[in-house]
């Protein structure tokens, strides 16, 4: 059996070496790694072996 998983709007982008309200979501605090890292972590261990297809959806990287 195969899975497939479709992401959106992730926005990868450079980290800001500035704090404060300008562009947050670029601030390593606010950034999806971490989040990203243990999700793709979880499905490979729920698959286990099984094919396992990413699809990503438009919106992944913030390239200025």
């Amino acid at each position: 059996m195969g899975h497939t998983v479709v992401l959106s709007d992730i926005h990868l982008c450079e980290v800001e070496r500035e704090e404060g309200l300008w562009m947050r979501y670029r601030q390593k605090a606010y950034g999806p790694d971490q989040d990203l890292v243990a999700m793709l972590e979880a499905l490979r261990r729920q698959v286990a072996g099984e094919a396992l297809t990413l699809v990503f959806n438009g919106d992944t990287f913030d390239l200025d």
